[in-house]
């Protein structure tokens, strides 16, 4: 017996709501726009004066005054670009991640050149240092040439200077052979 009244009361619950729903509708005065007549008039709109309209939140909602046209801008929605919007929050982020995208391609790029800078400064001292090798060796071999070159004069020197010793007693021991051999002939020259 009780689930058939808990059932009972089950399928009367949407009624009950619809009923709730209407009776709010005709108890609250301009819930839908409707003219609500204001606190001066007795119960009926009078005939020159205007009606209110009220907002969801019972606020008045000014209108233009009757017969009069104008032109009213039409609502955003919220989707016109502002400075706190979403979009351009979203734009700026983008903005951000292309800008890092590129800082991340420069950095790499000016990576790669700086290491290629170093490996060519590198090479560059290590030629350097070979050159400098190189420069040590011929200075050692040209001081050897020269102490070679002057040792060589000084026996070639030496060379033509017992040539010439040589030249002179051989021609002395001619001469002394040629007296021996006719000494009248040739006259004795005395210094």
């Amino acid at each position: 017996m009780n689930e058939r009244r808990a059932s009972g009361w089950i399928a009367l619950l949407p009624w009950s709501l619809c009923a709730c729903v209407s009776a709010a509708a005709t108890e609250v005065p301009g819930l839908y726009g409707d003219a609500v007549p204001t606190g001066d008039e007795s119960g009926a709109s009078g005939a020159g004066s205007p009606a209110s309209l009220y907002a969801w939140d019972g606020s008045v909602v000014e209108g233009p005054a009757s017969g009069q046209v104008s032109q009213q801008a039409t609502p955003g929605h919220g989707l016109e670009p502002t400075i706190e919007g979403r979009m351009h929050i979203l734009e700026l982020y983008q903005a951000v991640l292309d800008e890092r995208d590129a800082l991340a391609a420069e950095v790499k790029a000016l990576t790669a050149a700086l290491e290629k800078s170093e490996a060519d400064l590198d090479q560059g001292r290590s030629a350097s240092a070979e050159l400098e090798t190189k420069l040590a060796a011929a200075e050692r071999a040209k001081d050897a040439l020269l102490e070679q070159n002057l040792e060589l004069s000084g026996r070639l020197t030496t060379a033509q200077i017992r040539r010439l010793e040589a030249e002179k007693l051989l021609l002395e021991t001619r001469i002394a052979w040629q007296r021996e051999k006719s000494p009248e002939r040739l006259p004795v020259e005395e210094h």
